[in-house]
């Protein structure tokens, strides 16, 4: 289920909010986060496949806090 708030059409990343029974996608721009918080450029800084290896257009992870966490720290970014 996408976000509404943060659904950025040119987001290059997925910060996927994984509860039950739905998980929660925000798009994002990496950039931003990582310029505003450490703890997002180091999480960024983790080697992943890059995501035109997997047929898809944005990088997707998966955040073990609760959607309404999540979106609170993005609000406040």
């Amino acid at each position: 289920m996408a976000n509404e708030e943060f659904n950025v059409p040119d987001g290059d990343t997925i910060l996927r909010a994984q509860c039950s029974p739905n998980n929660h996608d925000f798009r994002v721009h990496k950039l931003v986060l990582s310029l505003a918080s450490p703890a997002f450029r180091d999480m960024f800084g983790i080697p992943r496949p890059r995501p035109g290896a997997l047929n898809v257009d944005t990088e997707v992870i998966g955040v073990t806090d609760p959607p309404r966490g999540l979106a609170l720290v993005l609000r406040l970014i």
